[in-house]
């Protein structure tokens, strides 16, 4: 039997941010890897202070966190990791939730949210029968790319997985439960991603299998603005301060996979910007990352690459392309009105008296 990668993935209700990256095992190359994929089960919950009893165990629709009004809302997660147990490698699980508001694009964003880690949940959860937190595991917030909160629990589910058990329980809570600004919605629509390698063949080999032959592939119809890649005097000009760059990518296992930009200008330091979706094995993405007005704040060339990713790894970057940024001139100050002097008023003279 030939070494394999295992991708677990699976579509359902949930919301999260990166808390920590997850760590890489040095994984020999074997001669060829196959993918399969399993369905993953996650279940979630939420608990409201103003229904104490009740529980809120699966319930489609939006997913509350924080306060509202004199209610507080805490929201629950439990990740199956049954599957992955039979792995001798457990690379990455990430989990992706959509965050229906407030909008995590505008000034100021979404706010953040703590995640913990609990013992395990059942559908008997509500609010008075709330399981005991086990650690903190950070605090995250959405990110305008996606408007979603993207979890990484790699960590945390390896710890779970050493213990023999089988599943990993979280919480989001509000920072601060006393403030209503706190508040947000997330979709009882999430994603979660485990990838997961063995070690053993049939006969007893110890050999893993190659992440390397499932990165993404190369970027396709790298664009800037709806345009192509152009360099010298053939790049565009453009006049305000914000872009789109966008383009394709494809990763053989599916799961989570993104486009990166990086750009920079002779004078300053270059900088990277992302953006990932859910895809399935194979499947090519088109994905646009915009950069909002005030990015680019000097006038001059620019040039910007592409590179495709996945909760795993990266693949290779594209080429250089250019760009000029030919920014408006500053609007003068109205000048100061010309103070007009007063006119002198007449003074009367009486008439002389007879």
């Amino acid at each position: 039997m030939k070494a394999r990668l295992t991708a677990l993935t699976a579509v359902t209700a949930l919301s999260m941010s990166v808390l920590a990256p997850a760590a890489q095992a040095e994984q020999p190359a074997s001669e060829q890897t196959t993918a399969r994929a399993k369905a993953s089960k996650l279940a979630w919950a939420y608990v409201s202070s103003k229904q104490p009893k009740k529980s809120f165990y699966k319930k489609k629709g939006a997913v509350p966190v924080g306060r509202s009004g004199k209610a507080v809302h805490r929201a629950y997660y439990k990740i199956d990791l049954s599957d992955a147990m039979s792995e001798d490698v457990v690379s990455s699980v990430r989990l992706r939730v959509p965050v229906k508001s407030p909008n995590a694009c505008r000034r100021g964003g979404a706010p953040a949210v703590k995640v913990q880690e609990t013992r395990t949940i059942s559908a008997r959860l509500t609010w008075k029968k709330q399981p005991k937190v086990v650690r903190t595991l950070g605090t995250v917030k959405p990110k305008c790319s996606g408007k979603a909160l993207d979890l990484d629990l790699t960590k945390a589910a390896r710890r779970v997985l050493d213990r023999s058990d089988g599943s990993l329980s979280i919480r989001l809570v509000a920072t601060n439960e006393k403030k209503a600004k706190n508040f947000l919605k997330l979709s009882s629509s999430a994603k979660l991603t485990i990838r997961a390698y063995s070690t053993n063949d049939d006969n007893g080999g110890g050999t893993f299998g190659d992440p390397a032959r499932n990165a993404p592939q190369a970027v396709g119809g790298p664009s800037f603005n709806g345009g192509g890649c152009a360099v010298g005097a053939g790049r565009p000009e453009i006049a305000v301060a914000n872009a789109a760059f966008g383009g394709t990518v494809a990763d053989a296992d599916g799961g989570f996979v993104g486009l990166r930009v990086e750009w920079e200008t002779v004078g300053a330091k270059g900088a990277q910007d992302s953006k990932m979706q859910f895809s399935d094995p194979g499947e090519a993405r088109a994905i646009t990352v915009g950069l909002p007005a005030g990015t680019f704040k000097k006038d001059g060339v620019y040039r910007w690459r592409l590179q495709g990713f996945d909760d795993v790894q990266a693949g290779p970057w594209t080429g250089w392309c250019e760009f000029e940024v030919d920014l408006p001139a500053a609007p003068k100050p109205d000048p100061e009105p010309v103070p007009v002097p007063p006119v002198p008023v007449p003074v009367p003279v009486a008439p002389p008296a007879e």
